[in-house]
């Protein structure tokens, strides 16, 4: 029941508690923690048992039962004689020592639940009684009427709230303190607050001291805030009880800074460190002995607020399978912004939706890791249309309402409707002229592509090759992703004129069934050759044993060296000519299907027990014909001399919807391109000792790399920056960011739904009930069965052979014209996205009712 921490990295013991777990972690880590040892909630369960208090516990949780007569009962009630001799050889190992004795729940420090403040510490206790008396103290701390209070609110089961506790070496602190890893109030993600008293840090989280405050950019090294607390007097221990006292201090000390600059410092560096390992911002408990720093507590910061950042940024539209859906290199970050600051712009000024205060804006910024856009400067624009609601807006987009009632509305007047006259023509305009390039683009992006597949540049000098680099990506990239992102813009306004014009008929129509069937979509014909190599193999019974027997790794290497092995060079084509997919093809660290093609192989081994009703073509056909019936109801219902533009402008849409999906897939080849020159980029610059590693190239923005190529940054520089920008990477890669962020957006969590129904968009029709299979990662995807729902954050168009073996899927992010929801009209599956806290309210294996025309999602276990 009692272990030191050094027996948790040995061997493999039951969960100490939350706390405990922090400091194990940083004590394997290599940080400065404390000595000490670990009694697991197992000890605090047995000296329950021990006294037979069970049906007493049950009392005081149905209000039966005063927490008073609970208090006196730990008090008297001695420890169980194991117990009791377990903590005295301990003591006797460490004669002298005192101890900060700390509570550690299981279900302390949650995310959204963090427990702060609400249980017990004991500080400077030695001796057997002593001891024995913080351990039950700590115990009890879980009843108090606070806790329950905290618990309930919560909707947590008291009963499941087990307690550890931690017996710590106890530091004779100089100076204590807390820090937030990123500025909880502000919000800006490189700024450290700092906040540090004379004594020990019990007297700060009491409030009995007024703290010195500092506020610290690690990335920019400086100092941004230092406010002196004027502290009158410091906590300190002593020997006896009640083990501590106060002393005040001389007026001079009190009117000087707690930390020197080199403490700050150096305090700086040992929280990003505990930030970059673990992979979110943290809050530590930190107190200063000998010139020494020790770390005595660390858990996540479960609140931030974003009163810093001005206006409303959101990753909408970002996350579903594309560069906000995990934290984004420094690198593909920049590519995407070279794209997003000249063409967000460009295309509100041609629209008239421009307004005249955005004109300077800056269109995307990085938060926590994560691209976000502009959508305030956006809603700016907007804002001159009449009939404007905010509200409609937000929630076209999923964007979190921050604000009571409709939001901004702009009234219908003779000024509003002349600018909207003056924006419909330029959209119309603007349609017309896109779907016309579109036709001329394609072709030639084709053979652009084939030249830069058939491009060798191994054999090529530095020079010739970083000119060639630097021209594909500042005129390739260019013409490639410009084209896709105006489509999308246009697409955007098509899709929303669409269905201003089908008001009146929704309430009779499915406006899903009218946008899915499309044919001969890029995405699909991977699938559709996948599906006809599994026919092939189930067809002959030498390659079907192979490739149900062979584990995917002999597979694998099989491909590499190219061996005789059944239809193996049908599958060498197949990579060849789809090679440039992947399974997040807008994270370029990751390795395209050409490079690894371990995820065809799983998706081609799930495809052979399914029959022929799961083939794509049976199923696209199905959709399509649901389509032509739609289109048909719709047609019909509405006054004849409305038809004609009515069917124009559905006939529009699908187009548009269309040429996004072929642009799409255009833009992946060019993202392969991208990676594979990256890639000889990163291998010449590794060789010549210029990056430590080849991933280092990918944590420096495009501009800057071109420019240390071109010998305008120097190689200190550089590797500077390199770093620097890992770090913030690595700070943030497990972190759940916001959707939303910005001062007018309150950092509280979006009410999720309650019970056992949740709501989300609806984004394909159809209705199923079958089990939940929650994958958090595609590479867990092999855990896929047929007939399964899939439930995830998010999918990339690398999930695509997946859904053939899927009845419906659901996911946390994401809209209409998200991976998900394109590809479950296209295979008649319902669909869901955007259900908040989807992958935590779903359990693996539960069954549920998933109903893709209302968007509601039913728990039924």
């Amino acid at each position: 029941m009692l272990y030191s921490f050094s027996a948790f990295t040995d061997r493999s013991l039951p969960s100490p508690g939350r706390k405990a777990e922090s400091l194990l972690w940083m004590v394997r880590q290599g940080l400065p923690v404390p000595n000490g040892a670990c009694l697991l909630p197992e000890a605090c369960e047995r000296f329950i048992q021990s006294q037979g208090w069970e049906s007493l516990l049950e009392a005081f949780w149905q209000g039966e039962l005063p927490f008073s007569e609970l208090e006196k009962r730990f008090e008297t009630a001695p420890l169980p004689g194991p117990l009791k001799t377990a903590l005295s050889t301990f003591l006797e190992s460490h004669p002298n020592q005192h101890w900060a004795v700390r509570s550690s729940g299981l279900l302390e420090d949650l995310e959204g639940a963090s427990f702060a403040g609400l249980y017990l510490t004991r500080l400077n206790i030695r001796g057997q009684s002593e001891l024995e008396d913080a351990i039950k103290a700590c115990w009890l701390s879980q009843y108090h009427e606070r806790v329950q209070h905290y618990i309930q609110r919560q909707n947590l089961d008291p009963r499941q709230v087990q307690m550890g506790v931690v017996l710590q070496a106890m530091i004779p602190a100089e100076k204590s303190g807390v820090l937030f890893s990123v500025n909880p109030l502000k919000g800006r993600d490189t700024e450290m607050l700092i906040e540090a008293v004379y004594g020990l840090g019990e007297a700060l989280v009491g409030g009995e001291v007024t703290p010195s405050q500092y506020g610290y950019d690690w990335s920019s090294k400086t100092a941004t805030e230092r406010r002196i607390g004027e502290q009158s007097r410091q906590l300190l221990a002593i020997p006896e009880a009640p083990f501590t006292t106060w002393q005040e201090l001389s007026t001079e000390q009190s009117q000087t800074s707690v930390l020197s600059p080199a403490e700050l410092e150096k305090l700086v560096a040992l929280a990003l460190q505990v930030q970059s390992t673990c992979g979110y911002p943290v809050d530590i408990e930190w107190v200063f002995a000998q010139n020494q720093f020790w770390l005595v507590q660390t858990r996540p910061i479960t609140r931030l607020h974003y009163q810093e950042i001005a206006g409303e940024w959101t990753t909408a539209d970002f996350k579903d399978g594309g560069v906000s859906s995990s934290v984004c290199t420094p690198f593909m970050w920049s590519l995407y912004d070279y794209i997003w600051e000249i063409t967000m712009p460009a295309y509100l000024r041609k629209t008239h939706l421009l307004a005249q205060e955005s004109e300077s804006a800056l269109w995307g910024d990085m938060f926590f890791g994560r691209p976000y856009w502009n959508v305030g400067a956006v809603k700016a624009g907007l804002k001159a249309l009449p009939g404007f609601v905010e509200r409609e807006f937000d929630t076209d987009l999923g964007i979190e309402v921050s604000y009571e009632g409709q939001g901004y509305t702009t009234p219908t007047t003779p000024k509003t409707i002349w600018h909207g006259l003056k924006v419909l023509s330029a959209l119309g305009k603007s349609f017309q002229a896109r779907l016309q390039f579109c036709e001329s683009f394609a072709p030639k992006q084709r053979q652009k592509l084939e030249s830069l597949n058939s491009t060798q540049v191994k054999d090529w000098d530095d020079s010739q090759f970083f000119s060639f680099y630097a021209d594909v990506l500042q005129t390739d990239y260019f013409q490639s992703e410009s084209a896709y992102f105006y489509l999308i813009f246009d697409n955007s306004n098509v899709t929303t004129l669409f269905k201003d014009a089908l008001k009146p008929y929704r309430e009779r129509i499915n406006y899903l069934n009218l946008i899915s069937g499309l044919r001969e979509v890029s995405h699909l014909k991977q699938n559709l050759a996948l599906w006809d190599l599994g026919r092939k193999i189930k067809a002959d019974p030498g390659a079907l044993a192979y490739w149900q027997e062979t584990p995917i790794a002999e597979i694998h290497t099989a491909w590499q060296s190219q061996a005789p092995q059944p239809l193996m060079a049908e599958i060498t084509a197949f990579i060849q000519e789809f090679g440039y997919h992947s399974t997040r093809e807008l994270d370029l660290l990751v390795p395209r299907y050409n490079e690894d093609p371990s995820f065809v192989f799983e998706s081609l081994k799930h495809l052979l027990p399914l029959d022929q009703a799961q083939d794509p073509r049976v199923l696209n056909q199905r959709q399509h014909e649901a389509y032509l019936l739609e289109r048909e109801r719709l047609l019909q219902g509405i006054p004849f001399w409305k038809r004609k533009k009515i069917q124009a402008q559905l006939d529009q849409l699908r187009s548009f919807l269309w040429w996004r999906e072929e642009l799409r897939d255009l833009s992946s080849r060019m993202y392969e391109r991208i990676r594979h020159f990256t890639v000889e980029l990163a291998q010449r610059l590794h060789r010549a000792g210029q990056i430590a590693s080849q991933e280092d190239v990918f944590f420096c923005p495009l501009f800057q790399l071109l420019d240390f190529l071109n010998g305008k940054l120097s190689q200190a520089d550089f590797s500077a920056l390199i770093q620097r920008n890992r770090l913030y990477y690595d700070s943030f890669r497990n972190f759940t960011n916001p959707n939303e962020i910005g001062s007018r957006y309150t950092g509280e969590e979006q009410a999720q739904s309650t019970g056992s129904l949740l709501k989300g968009v609806p984004c394909s029709p159809g209705e199923v009930t079958a089990r939940a299979r929650v994958i958090v990662d595609i590479y867990d995807a092999d855990r896929l069965e047929k007939g399964d729902i899939l439930i995830t954050r998010f999918t990339d168009p690398g999930w695509t052979p997946a859904f053939s073996q899927i009845a419906g899927v659901a996911t946390e992010t994401g809209g209409l014209l998200s991976h998900a929801a394109v590809i479950s009209r296209e295979y008649g599956i319902p669909a869901i996205l955007a259900i908040p806290g989807l992958t935590q309210r779903v359990k693996d294996g539960q069954r549920i009712r998933l109903d893709g025309n209302r968007g509601e999602l039913e728990l039924l276990d």
